[in-house]
């Protein structure tokens, strides 16, 4: 299974010429593999912390040795 993170910035949302781009390659994405998850993280609405020590520790570490600092960081990145 594919998993998709579509990561939007525009203020102007869904009329923003980015944001229709974008959205065109998750279409054909998920044309393509259906099964596809996708993640929308609009960073106008919510911002998202910078990466950090636990972020990356986190992606090193199985899900079952992380510390509950490193699930955190990965919760909103890893779907």
């Amino acid at each position: 299974m594919k998993n998709i993170l579509f990561i939007q910035s525009s203020p102007r949302g869904v009329q923003s010429t980015s944001y229709r781009a974008g959205q065109s390659v998750i279409d054909e994405t998920k044309a393509r593999y259906p099964d596809a998850k996708v993640v929308v993280r609009e960073l106008s609405k919510t911002q998202l912390p910078h990466v950090g020590e636990a972020f990356v520790g986190g992606l090193a570490t199985p899900p079952k040795q992380q510390t509950m600092e490193q699930a955190r960081a990965l919760a909103l990145a890893v779907p």
